[in-house]
Formats: C-alpha cells, sequence, structure tokens
C-alpha cells in the first residue's frame, strides 16, 4: 500500500508548500486555477415541484510544469482537489441516469486528482499515473459538456458499471495511461485502473484501497482529430472497455440458486463536426455531436446509451462568447434487466430519455451564469413516474 501512496504525497506535498513569491515568479512552472459552481433547480412537474434545490461545488487545480517538474523527472505534475454541498436534486428526482453533472451522492472533500505525466520519444508518447479521471480524456466531445446533464459528460452504459463506478467524477482510482501520436491526426490512448476505484465503505474523502478482489478496468480510444483552424471541430474516436473481474448476472441463477458470473464489457462511438461558422466572426459556429456506446445485458440495467445535440457559439453578434446548447440523452434498459423487473412485479420500461436546452452567458472574465430547461420522460425507467419538467440555473465564479 505505501509503494503507491508514496508518489501521491509527494506530488501533493510539493504543490502545498510552494511559496507564492516563487508563483509569480516563474509563471510557466507552477499555476492555480480555482471555480466555484452553484447550481438551482425547481420543478415545473415531478418530484421537484414547488421546491427549490441546490448542488455546490468548489473546484482548486494546481499545475507544476516546466524546470520545477523536471528536477522531478516529469512533464507535468496535476493535483485537483475538490468539495461539494447541497440537498441532492439528483436523488430526489430520482433519474436512472441523473439530472446534475455536479452532484454526488455524499457531500464531502476530497483530492479528486494527483498524478504526473512524462513524455518519451519526441513527445510522441506520453505516461501518466496516479489518481485520474478517465472521463477527463477517454469518451470525450467538446460540444456536448457546456449541457448539465451528466449523460453528455461520460455515456450512461459507462457510467454505471462497477462496483463503484468507474474511475469518473466524483471518485478516481490508481491508473497508468499511455499515449501515443501516430501522427498529427490520429491518437490512441489506453489506461489501466484499479476497478473499485475509492472505498465503497467510506463515500467521504478520499481513499485508495487496493483488495485482491478489485480486479482492474482497461480502457482503449483511437481517434481522429483534424483542425483547419482553431475554430473548427472535427473528431471521431472509437473506445472499448472490459473489467478484469466477473459480476453477478442479473437473470440466470445456477443449480444452488446463485448468480452466475459474467463479463461486464462495452464499446462506444462518437464524432463531433463543425457545420457552419462565420466568416466575418470566426469564433461564431454551430457544432453537431453524436454519441453511443453498448454494455454486457447480462450485468448492467443498461445496454445501450445515446446522446446528440448541437452546439451554437456566439449566438448573437454582440455576444460571441454565449453558447446555445441543445441535447438528447436516451438510454436504453437491457433485456435481461427488464426481465428480471417483470418477476418482481416490477415496471417493464424500456428507456429514460432527456431532452435539454442550455444557454450560458459569459457576464465577465470571472463569472458565468447558465439557465437550462431539462424535460425527462420516463424518470428511473418507472411507469408509474410521470414525466417531469425541470428548470435550473448555474452560476459559475473563476478565480
Amino acid at each position: 500500500m505505501l509503494k503507491w501512496l508514496y508518489p501521491i504525497a509527494v506530488w501533493t506535498g510539493t504543490l502545498l508548500f510552494v511559496p507564492l513569491t516563487q508563483a509569480e515568479e516563474e509563471t510557466k512552472s507552477y499555476t492555480f486555477e480555482g471555480l466555484y459552481r452553484l447550481d438551482y433547480w425547481t420543478g415545473l412537474s415531478g418530484p421537484l415541484k414547488d421546491r427549490i434545490d441546490n448542488v455546490g461545488l468548489l473546484d482548486l487545480r494546481f499545475r507544476v510544469e516546466g524546470e520545477k517538474a523536471k528536477r522531478l523527472n516529469v512533464d507535468l505534475i496535476y493535483v485537483q482537489a475538490q468539495g461539494t454541498h447541497g440537498n441532492l436534486p439528483n436523488q430526489l428526482q430520482e433519474a436512472a441516469q441523473g439530472i446534475d453533472n455536479a452532484e454526488v451522492e455524499v457531500n464531502t472533500a476530497r483530492i479528486f486528482q494527483a498524478w504526473a505525466e512524462k513524455s518519451f520519444v519526441n513527445g510522441k508518447l506520453s505516461l501518466l499515473f496516479g489518481l485520474y479521471d478517465l472521463n477527463s480524456e477517454f469518451y470525450v466531445t467538446d460540444s456536448s459538456v457546456t449541457l448539465l446533464h451528466p449523460a453528455f459528460g461520460i455515456g450512461s452504459e459507462l457510467a454505471q458499471t462497477g462496483r463503484n463506478g468507474p474511475s469518473i467524477f466524483p471518485v478516481t482510482s490508481l491508473t497508468l495511461r499511455a499515449t501515443w501520436k501516430l501522427d498529427e491526426e490520429f491518437s490512441w490512448r489506453t489506461a489501466l485502473l484499479d476497478g473499485v476505484p475509492g472505498d465503497p465503505g467510506q463515500p467521504g474523502g478520499t481513499h485508495i484501497k487496493l483488495d485482491a478482489g478489485d480486479g482492474t478496468l482497461l480502457i482503449s480510444e483511437l481517434s481522429y482529430a483534424r483542425q483547419t483552424d482553431k475554430n473548427e471541430t472535427n473528431k471521431i474516436a472509437i473506445g472499448a472497455w472490459r473489467y478484469s473481474s466477473k459480476f453477478d448476472d442479473l437473470l440466470d441463477v445456477d443449480l444452488n440458486g446463485e448468480p452466475t458470473k459474467s463479463e461486464n464489457w462495452g464499446v462506444y462511438i462518437l464524432g463531433e463536426r463543425t457545420l457552419w461558422h462565420d466568416n466575418d466572426e470566426a469564433a461564431r459556429k454551430l457544432d453537431v455531436f453524436l454519441r453511443t456506446g453498448w454494455a454486457s445485458a447480462d450485468v448492467n440495467q443498461m445496454d445501450q446509451s445515446l446522446g446528440v445535440g448541437i452546439l451554437i457559439n456566439g449566438p448573437l453578434k454582440s455576444r460571441l462568447q454565449d453558447k446555445l446548447t441543445v441535447g438528447i440523452a436516451a438510454e436504453r434498459n437491457g433485456g435481461k434487466w427488464r426481465a428480471s423487473r417483470v418477476t418482481l412485479g416490477k415496471d417493464d420500461v424500456s428507456a429514460e430519455l432527456a431532452y435539454e436546452v442550455s444557454y450560458r452567458a459569459t457576464i465577465k472574465e470571472w463569472f458565468a451564469i447558465q439557465t437550462d430547461f431539462q424535460l425527462v420522460r420516463n424518470p428511473g425507467s418507472q411507469a408509474s413516474n410521470n414525466d417531469s419538467l425541470l428548470a435550473g440555473v448555474r452560476l459559475d465564479f473563476s478565480f
């Protein structure tokens, strides 16, 4: 255990005890960024009707690079700490995919990421080790990140997996990640992660627990990205993932009546492209995105997810930094999960859908306000739950 904790402690300690005067003198070596995010939700119909609920997130990011990082024989050291508060509108809404990507099940403070990265072969190969958010590089479409619904960050079919989720917000695991730049447009990335992030028995704080039965999660992604100019988006990627451990089958049992064990794996495809841009104002453009993924129906509720939408940068010429985004997120429930519910006398619902319209206005360099509307159909995949219409606002304070 200590051999895993040692590098994390060294990297974190290095940052915490750096004098601020040095940070000012060597701006290329030390970087500090902060964000405080506050979301409010109310329901025009559904469980949140006549309520006002909130989600709060404090996000602090530290980077060490340049000569200071090279003294530790790495190119970059990164530490991200987070603290959360709020009264959990996701849980009150009971949507299978959630409604707010800043909410956590247990409000706490933790080290979210802490890793070091080093490049080899003239920068073509890079290796990263530490606490790592796989969704920071895998399963990402820049055109969808403004949306508040969690499914537009990482596909619901992957987010649902594992004993404590995969290594994504809000709990990450120790990871070894490699990226190989095949040429200017193609890159291949793979990561080997601890199969159980954190400690499921202790949801608060930061925990690194490596048990023999945790297994691993292996994920790989091949991507093509081309930019004729800095304002153009053009990306296609295909990824696959697999847990080394087996999981209880949702329906099949052995001769003793115990669930049989089945593999847990999946694949995904994503793409985004700029369809239009203003010839007079290059920042004004329209992007589209499409994301879909599949997961094993033997052990997972959702066997497929789909996300599609558009992003308009600078919807008004006078508001070039504003963003208008529209998205649809759908998840399909697998046959075994549905059959298991029928045997228990519960609803047989094939899918949950969420429609989202969001407008983000940058008021100042340090402040943005975002209005958001979501319509959730079959929330929680229960026919007895009525469709919900939700209104939200996000306040972002950067420093």
